[in-house]
């Protein structure tokens, strides 16, 4: 194929050596200024019809524009056959007079962007006889796919020999709805899927829906997410209502950003029988929150506390800190760290207050991150009042230290000097 930098770099430089501007070509051309321009930048090639002119105004030969290469010489015997005239030190060829009227495809393929649609039309029509039995090589045909009109193009790819769809992906933005919707329907779902996949963006709606609720039969709804994005609600709501959610809870939740709310919500509550709510991590986001709450209270929260926590992020603050007061019966506030995060800071300051700090300092380490500060400093006075004096070490309320106020910080260490605790008071110095 003719290297169209090159044609560029040609054109320019011989305009040059003609003293002229790329007005002047344009107007002798009788083209726009931009053409001229896009010629020289190698955007674009100028006409076939507009060659030997073009060569004529720059006094080069058509072999000194376009080059050497056997699309080159196959553009030369087209314009001087059009004209009658002889190719310049063209061979005689009086057995074949005719020897530009059938090309091969690659050779059309080559010179394409220089014909008119219409143009290349006849060429193919010449190269590929309409009666020939054989099917059509539809890459050379997708090579072709930007000169033709969209009805010529489609009557080629009716006669190509296709061996999956995927190879008509490269075609398919030039092709019409129809041949796409002809072709995918004659295909077997099961054996080209990734194919149908590749063209689903060029695919007629009710095509594809027919397609996939008819005809293709799929052992988990996860095989659909490709086509999801293209396929209908209620397509992809009728198929949900098909399958055991139990049985194929991934594929569920594969589609669920693509589900209509009330199907997904009816399947959770009413057809999933789930045994810990942590099961539903992947389609909590898409779930109401009614929903997700009444869930809640359906279970168990001693038996299912893992669960709850994974669905944390998405339920009602009023349904979490309830269940936590009223429902929740731990045995340290450690297990409520990963809830903490969610809960009111009220729910978990009346959860320190009644907790035991000589039995649950752990646990409320783990929440000091959550506590106001003025249940800190009540904790810290409570110590003071019981907890120091009862022998609780100061080492085991070390994790408050980052949490507490410099004058509980202070009490503390005054009452740590008085019992010259010399271990504690070394936790405690660097916070005071």
């Amino acid at each position: 194929m003719f290297d169209t930098m090159q044609v560029a770099r040609t054109i320019r430089d011989a305009r040059i050596s003609q003293n002229m501007t790329q007005m002047n070509l344009a107007d002798a051309m009788e083209v726009s200024y931009q053409a001229v321009s896009n010629w020289e930048r190698g955007n674009s090639m100028p006409d076939i019809a507009k060659l030997e002119q073009l060569c004529q105004l720059l006094n080069i030969s058509i072999e000194t524009l376009l080059g050497t290469s056997s699309s080159s010489k196959t553009i030369t015997k087209i314009i001087y056959k059009d004209n009658a005239v002889a190719a310049p030190d063209a061979e005689t060829t009086e057995d074949d007079p005719d020897e530009t009227a059938s090309l091969t495809m690659d050779e059309i393929c080559d010179i394409a962007p220089l014909l008119p649609p219409s143009d290349v039309e006849t060429l193919v029509d010449n190269s590929i006889p309409q009666q020939a039995k054989e099917k059509l090589d539809l890459s050379a045909i997708t090579a072709l796919a930007p000169f033709l009109n969209t009805e010529y193009l489609n009557s080629l790819v009716e006669r190509a020999h296709v061996n999956s769809l995927q190879e008509v992906v490269c075609i398919a933005p030039f092709l019409g709805n129809d041949i796409l919707d002809a072709l995918v329907m004659d295909t077997d779902p099961e054996c080209d899927m990734k194919g149908i996949v590749a063209l689903a963006p060029f695919l007629g709606s009710n095509t594809l829906n027919k397609l996939v609720f008819e005809r293709l039969h799929v052992t988990s709804l996860k095989e659909l997410t490709g086509l999801a994005p293209f396929l209908s609600r209620e397509t992809l709501d009728a198929l949900v209502a098909r399958v055991n959610p139990k049985d194929d809870m991934k594929g569920i939740i594969a589609l669920a950003p693509f589900l209509g709310s009330n199907t997904l919500n009816k399947l959770v509550f009413e057809r999933l029988h789930v045994t810990s709510l942590k099961e539903l991590a992947g389609l909590a986001p898409f779930l109401s929150r009614e929903t997700l709450d009444a869930l809640v209270a359906r279970t168990n929260p001693e038996d299912d506390m893992k669960g709850i926590i994974t669905l944390a992020p998405f339920l009602g603050s009023d349904t979490l800190n309830r269940l936590v007061l009223e429902r929740l019966h731990v045995t340290s506030l450690r297990e409520l760290a990963g809830l903490a995060p969610f809960l009111s800071r009220e729910t978990l300051d009346a959860l320190v207050e009644k907790a035991d700090p000589d039995h649950d300092m752990n646990g409320i380490v783990a929440l000091a991150p959550f506590l106001g500060s003025d249940t800190l400093n009540k904790l810290v006075n409570r110590l003071m009042d019981t907890g120091l004096q009862g022998g609780l070490s100061g080492k085991k309320i070390a994790g408050l230290y980052p949490f507490l106020s410099q004058d509980s910080l202070q009490k503390i260490a005054e009452e740590l000097m008085k019992r010259r605790d010399l271990e504690a008071l070394k936790n405690i110095t660097p916070f005071v």
